[in-house]
């Protein structure tokens, strides 16, 4: 549902989804209005926007319009969200481009390499190196079938 701005360097996106994803933000439940779920889930309520620099100068709304989920949001209720949480140390909410957050009393840190949940471009980067891994490990899986399938024949006849 968001994209970064351009101009963000990879190494600030690796940072900034890093944060988002330790802290549970970057997977949590948005709803149109800003109400909790009746689930067992994590979910995002907007709140007052934060004094200073905070997500919305690095990530702008990105919804699908083909996702019906994403569809019922709006632009302006993901700036909303966007603009309660800090960037840097700023509010009770943020997260940082180095990777560290905190929510209230928890705060933590992490690093990725690289950003691969956050824009359309890192999703499909991502995609293509998982198919790349896979089409890999499924070549190292058919040469030690075949030679698995070869070591009784290597081994000679038993003896008698």
């Amino acid at each position: 549902m968001v994209d970064f701005v351009s101009g963000v360097s990879d190494t600030d996106r690796a940072g900034i989804e890093a944060a988002m994803e330790a802290a549970g933000i970057l997977d949590a439940w948005v709803t149109p209005d800003g109400r909790l779920l009746d689930t067992d889930d994590t979910t995002i309520v907007a709140q007052d926007a934060v004094p200073g620099p905070a997500l919305a100068s690095v990530l702008v709304p990105a919804i699908d319009p083909a996702d019906d989920h994403a569809a019922t949001l709006t632009e302006t209720g993901i700036n909303a969200v966007l603009r309660a949480i800090g960037l840097g140390p700023n509010g009770s909410t943020w997260v940082d481009v180095d990777g560290r957050f905190a929510i209230g009393v928890l705060s933590g840190a992490w690093h990725k390499d690289s950003a691969i949940y956050i824009g359309e471009g890192a999703r499909e980067s991502a995609r293509r190196g998982r198919l790349a891994d896979l089409r890999s490990e499924l070549e190292r899986l058919r040469q030690a079938r075949t030679e698995f399938s070869d070591w009784p024949a290597r081994q000679g006849s038993p003896a008698s």
